[in-house]
């Protein structure tokens, strides 16, 4: 019954410090500061399609001289499939590219910062890329559930240690 308790015990602790551990991992590591980039084009955009690392583009607005665009699909190669991934499609985002003809982009993450290219909210807000994103939302109804739980395992834990422990005393 002890042994039991202790292990359902440490299966918890375990995976509260695991998450912690996860958690703390989000901090950005200090990079040397880079000189910014000239972005060839700046524009706002729908996306309409993720496609491994390219994200296509409805381009609503153009920030720069480049008018020709508006009403076009422009593809924008990201830095690797899970960066383009941070996108969501028929999401609007301001756009900072490089390069020509092909243009490229990155999400801003912990990881991954380059200077002149990058993509943000419409509105111009960094996208939340952590690994807890929308956790805050949704913790009180997983807190809710893990409790019934823990709960429910004690309860059987004890049930059955009640029951063996009666088996033993008749024998």
């Amino acid at each position: 019954m002890r042994r039991a308790l202790l292990l359902v015990a440490s299966a918890i602790a375990f995976l509260l410090v695991g998450e912690a551990g996860r958690a703390g991992a989000q901090e950005p590591t200090p990079t040397e500061p880079c000189t910014e980039a000239e972005s060839t084009v700046v524009f706002v955009g729908r996306t309409t399609a993720i496609v491994d690392d390219v994200v296509t583009f409805r381009v609503l607005e153009v920030r720069t001289d480049d008018e020709e665009l508006v009403g076009d699909d422009v593809e924008v190669v990201y830095a690797s499939e899970y960066n383009a991934r941070e996108l969501v499609v028929d999401g609007t985002y301001l756009v900072f590219a490089t390069g020509s003809p092909e243009l490229r982009s990155v999400v801003p993450t912990a990881e991954i910062d380059v200077c002149g290219q990058s993509t943000l909210h419409a509105d111009g807000a960094r996208i939340d890329t952590g690994t807890l994103t929308g956790v805050k939302d949704r913790f009180p109804r997983l807190a809710q559930s893990a409790t019934v739980v823990v709960v429910v395992a004690l309860v059987a834990l004890v049930i059955l240690g009640r029951f063996f422990d009666r088996r033993s005393r008749y024998q």
